[in-house]
């Protein structure tokens, strides 16, 4: 049976045939029949090797059912269209590559198994990999920066380390003394007694303008000290019967005080601390003492209150000599007769003045400035100066006890710590005390005239007690008696009384890139008297714009130390530096662990003198920041031709008229107290000033900007700018030199000064004691020797160290000053041990008598004293801020206990110079 087969179609069927006519795909036209017919049936399926293989896909536009989306659509022509892209792109790029690639895999891969052979041979092919992995991404970029292909538009970095001269081309170029004298200006605009409204506004300023220089991290730090401030006073010349007054004493200064303003703080939504304490309430107690006129009132801070009608006495400076001249002449202070005693400041601190006094019979104490100090000047500028009307209003606390909040010595000061009451306190002294102007010190001496000792200047032991009063009624100096003929005066002294009054630290910091957990601190006194321009504020001034140069420079060079810097606006100076030391007494672990150098920053600006007081680990390094300034200051030739062709003066080297021996020690109650006898930290205080005549303002309302101005201080704030220069050139050199520049072999050197002092001061005060006890046979009871054989060791391992530095530097010299990894870890260890020196040099017990203070070779004496080294010369003081426990001893005459400390400072010297080893 014949079959017949429905004929394959040659062409797709249309869409009429599929869709609409699906059935007549079976009924062709016989024309069409006849064509397929004469068609070779197996040449449809008769495809040749070169023909292609790709069959074209058509696309069929079919009607929309109900269940397809427009969306779907699109999808699928997106899905079709990035198909035609991708076998384009396999087909025309990556199989062509691949082609190329697979013989240079194929050779990688061998050449990678014979590699992991050979590196077996040495250790495990996988640590070897890596090792050399590492080497070498640490030869591309020990390449990139040594060619200098890093982009940077600042030539800062000098191998390892930064290219100092950069810093110290921006620090000349950043001055601006135009800021600091606006600054200046405005800081002396206003009263700013400690814990004050006038304070606390200069606070937030400080801390705004510090945000704003981009100082950061920034603590508004608040702590608490007790404060006082005064209320009722008075000072009366009265008969002898005390029944009629017939003089009452001005105890307020003769000066217009100005209103505080905030227009100048820079963010007046800014309440850092402003009005909360720590535990985040409202500082009642600040807001009560808003006192009119407060910085005028005659006041000594944290004084004694108390009320006495006695006899008038003058009793000189009020030492031991004045005191033991007035016995000698039968003039008994200390009877049944009450007495009020005058004196002048100077030659020895107020603390020992009210010891001395309190111990020879005073029951009260009114002080005044030496008429002698102003003797330079002329009738016309006493009367234009106001210089007969000025109070000195100076601190009276017991600073040599200790420094800080007079009723926690020793202990940080907090709502819950334990307090002493005031009688307690060893760091008060319980005799009141009041300062006056030189018209009523005048008035009340002039009324002892023929009573008592007349004093007569022509006398060695009289030479100094003489008073030479200008522009007032003439005037004989005469001591006064008890006789009760005499005038008498009452004297009256009441304060109001703060046992937990907020003071306000403003704390900044610039983090350290190398060892951040080593840093210095720059601190600058703020509180003052009454409007501070000298002191403090142009320690101030000078603090802000370091500020602003160290900020700038960390912006424009992407400058960082490679340690820590620290930046503190300080409160409560005048109230027993309370401000800051209950600041170091909250963190006294931290500070020793991290603090190796503070700065100090008070009168920074009195005069044009340049006065440096260091430890002598620094003094090598301040000669050479010296020359280092004069260095970049210098003119270059033209520059030179100019000045001379003008008939300028040539420049002045600072270096030339300054040398390394005129480097004093550190010998002032100041703020570095707490850093240097307490903690152990090393401390520098650069200023100029005016040594011939000193701050004749200090403490008064006359210290003022009007008056700063007048006198010339400092007309041009020339001054200004070369403090700034000299201090942040030591900066520098303190916190970005790779070695920290102390210098032991001098430090031991300048150690063996200090103890030939002690050796004949020692001798001298020998002598009085055996002429005093009638023992002329008995032998010098110290042995020294103990203390020589270890100031030996110190330069003997100073030595030592230099040698070491310097094969360090020329090591660094050979590599490009790139420093090898095990030196900078060798590096690292030498400066934590000089950081630590001196604070191993600490006795945690304390003193003897004195627990407060722990440095056992730089802290006060209990007392100034009142002999001079004629060894050196007549006016030559003693050191005695060095070795002050052996000094103490010495003064009782307690050999044995002198000789106790000489072995503990000989073994704690010893012990701490043997972690030295090379």
């Amino acid at each position: 049976m014949a079959h017949s087969y429905q004929q394959v179609p040659t062409d797709p069927p249309t869409y009429e045939q599929s869709r609409v006519h699906p059935t007549n795909l079976s009924h062709s036209s016989d024309d069409n029949s006849n064509t397929n017919n004469n068609n070779d049936d197996d040449d449809i399926f008769n495809i040749s090797d070169s023909d292609s293989l790709n069959i074209e896909q058509f696309e069929i536009e079919e009607p929309l059912a109900d269940s397809v989306s427009v969306s779907t659509q699109l999808l699928e022509r997106a899905n079709h269209a990035s198909q035609v892209i991708r076998s384009s792109f396999n087909s025309k790029v990556i199989n062509p590559v691949s082609r190329i690639l697979d013989p240079i895999v194929g050779l990688f891969r061998y050449l990678s198994v014979k590699f992991d052979l050979y590196l077996s041979k040495i250790g495990n092919p996988l640590i070897m990999r890596r090792l050399l992995y590492i080497a070498f991404v640490s030869a591309i970029i020990y390449v990139i920066v040594t060619s200098g292909l890093y982009p940077s538009s600042y030539d800062l970095s000098d191998g390892n380390f930064t290219n100092k001269k950069v810093l110290y081309e921006h620090i000349q170029n950043s001055i601006n003394i135009n800021s600091m004298q606006e600054n200046l200006e405005y800081l002396s605009s206003v009263p700013h007694v400690a814990g004050t409204e006038g304070d606390l506004a200069l606070a937030r300023y400080i801390n705004n303008i510090f945000k704003q220089d981009g100082l950061n991290p920034m603590e508004f730090n608040q702590v608490e000290a007790f404060i006082n401030y005064p209320n009722e006073s008075s000072l009366n010349l009265l008969s002898s019967d005390a029944n009629d007054t017939l003089y009452q004493a001005t105890l307020i200064e003769d000066y217009e005080i100005k209103q505080i303003s905030d227009e100048r703080n820079t963010d007046n939504n800014d309440n850092s601390g402003s009005d909360k304490k720590g535990n985040g309430k409202e500082d009642n107690d600040h807001k009560e003492m808003v006192f009119p006129d407060l910085a005028k009132k005659a006041f000594n801070y944290l004084s004694t209150d108390g009320q006495v009608t006695g006899k008038i006495l003058y009793v000189n400076y009020g030492r031991e000599i004045d005191f033991q001249l007035l016995n000698k002449n039968k003039i008994n202070v200390g009877t049944s007769t009450q007495s009020v005693c005058f004196m002048k400041y100077g030659k020895i601190p107020v603390s020992s003045k009210l010891k001395i006094s309190r111990n020879n019979g005073c029951d009260a104490i009114v002080i005044f400035d030496d008429p002698n100090n102003y003797s330079h000047l002329s009738t016309d500028e006493i009367n234009n100066l106001n210089i007969n009307k000025l109070i000195h209003k100076q601190m009276a606390s017991n600073s040599n006890y200790a420094t800080g909040d007079v009723l926690t010595p020793g202990w940080a000061t907090t709502s819950s710590s334990m307090k002493l009451s005031w009688d307690q306190s060893n760091s008060n002294i319980n005799i009141p005390i009041m300062p006056i102007s030189l018209t009523d010190a005048h008035k009340f001496l002039s009324s002892i005239k023929g009573n008592g000792l007349k004093i007569d200047p022509s006398k060695d032991e009289m030479k100094d007690w003489n008073l030479k009063f200008k522009n007032l009624d003439d005037f004989e100096t005469w001591t006064g008696d008890l006789n009760e003929k005499n005038l008498q005066a009452f004297f009256k002294s009441y304060s109001v009384k703060r046992d937990n009054h907020a003071l306000w630290n403003v704390v900044g910091k610039i983090f350290g890139s190398e060892q951040s957990e080593k840093a210095i601190i720059i601190g600058a006194k703020r509180d003052s008297s009454c409007f501070g321009t000298i002191n403090p504020n142009t320690g101030t001034a000078v603090l802000m714009e370091l500020v602003k140069i160290y900020t700038k420079m960390t912006k424009i060079h992407g400058w960082k130390p490679l340690r820590t810097i620290y930046f503190i606006s300080i409160d409560g100076s005048n109230y027993n530096f309370a401000g800051l030391t209950e600041w170091v007494e909250a963190r006294l672990k931290e500070i020793r662990k991290e603090i190796y150098a503070y700065i100090d920053l008070s009168d920074a600006i009195g005069g044009q003198d340049l006065k440096i007081s260091s430890h002598p680990a620094f003094s090598n390094l301040i000669m050479e920041v010296l020359q280092s300034v004069d260095e970049i200051n210098q003119p270059d030739t033209s520059q030179k031709r100019n000045e001379e062709r003008n008939g300028n003066e040539p420049h002045k080297k600072i270096s030339d008229s300054f040398k390394k021996e005129n480097i004093c020690s550190l010998k002032e109650y100041k703020n570095y107290v707490p850093f240097l006898s307490y903690a152990g930290i090393p401390s520098i205080e650069i200023k100029y000033t005016n040594s011939k005549n000193g701050n004749i303002f200090e403490n008064t309302c006359m210290d003022n900007f009007k008056n700063f101005e007048d006198l010339k201080i400092d007309p041009q704030m020339i001054y200004h700018r070369k403090l700034v220069e000299i201090l942040s050139h030591l900066i520098v050199e303190l916190v970005d030199d790779p070695l920290i520049p102390m210098d032991l072999n001098h430090y031991g050197q300048k150690l063996e000064d200090y103890l030939r002092d002690l050796d004949s001061y020692t001798h001298k005060l020998f002598e009085e004691y055996k002429s005093k006890s009638n023992k002329p046979d008995d032998q010098f009871p110290l042995n020294y020797n103990p203390l020589r054989n270890a100031l030996t060791m110190i330069k003997k391992f100073g030595k030592e160290y230099l040698i070491w530095k310097k094969t360090w530097n020329e090591i660094l010299l050979q590599e490009g000053n790139i420093e090898p990894s095990l030196l900078s870890i060798h590096r690292w260890k030498w400066n934590t041990k000089l950081c630590n020196y001196e604070k191993k040099l600490v006795d945690d017990n304390g003193y003897p008598n004195r627990p407060w203070y722990k440095n056992l070779l730089f802290g006060p004496s209990s007392d100034k004293p009142e002999i001079f080294n004629t060894d050196i010369s007549p006016e030559t003081e003693y050191e005695w801020w060095t070795f002050p426990t052996i000094r103490d001893a010495i003064d009782n005459y307690n050999w044995e206990l002198a000789q106790k400390e000489v072995e503990k400072i000989s073994r704690k010297l010893t012990e701490a110079t043997n972690e030295f080893t090379i």
